[in-house]
């Protein structure tokens, strides 16, 4: 209605499909609000908090978007994806690990390290997105970013299909931090 101002934030159960421009849209459509910004980018197949920042409260989500977040990854061992995620053509990789081999590597994932964004992310490239110059047969030139990864744990071990075990991980990590990357 025309004089009630919204300002805050708004926490919303993103669910798989809509990217995080498209939940932006939704919220600004809903509210009438020109000012909508969200706290992070979420892939379009992820699920999890977004949070929406709403008229003056657009102010503050610089400060958390530094933030760390949180986690959880479904993981398949013995099979790459031509994107990096689960909407891509899956194809064998080598023989899969077993469950104490990944746990024993996980430390390696831990701390300070050096990140390679994934050519199908929303990353910016000459003013277009990377998964658009991909999609086009483009191969991006994505600059390696320090990331910091303060938990990698593993939560769950599925080894029905011994050749493609499932695992479950839930990762804490700085800002900026590509969980499918790792």
């Amino acid at each position: 209605r025309p004089g009630i101002r919204l300002d805050g934030i708004l926490v919303i159960d993103k669910p798989a499909g809509p990217t995080s421009h498209d939940i932006v849209g939704l919220v600004r459509r809903l509210s009438g609000l020109k000012r909508v910004g969200h706290g992070g980018t979420l892939d379009p197949f992820a699920r999890g908090v977004l949070p929406v920042f709403l008229g003056r409260a657009t102010r503050v989500v610089e400060y958390h978007l530094g933030d760390r977040k949180a986690y959880r990854a479904t993981i398949c061992f013995g099979a790459r994806s031509t994107t990096d995620d689960l909407e891509g053509e899956l194809t064998p990789s080598g023989v899969a690990p077993d469950q104490a081999k990944v746990e024993a590597a996980l430390g390696g994932f831990r701390g300070l390290l050096e990140q390679r964004p994934p050519a199908y992310s929303a990353i910016k490239v000459a003013g277009r997105r990377s998964y658009a110059l991909a999609r086009a047969g483009v191969t991006p030139e994505l600059k390696s970013r320090s990331v910091t990864i303060h938990r990698f744990d593993l939560i769950e071990w599925d080894a029905t299909d011994p050749e493609r075990p499932i695992a479950v991980a839930e990762v804490d990590c700085s800002a900026g931090t590509y969980v499918r990357a790792l």
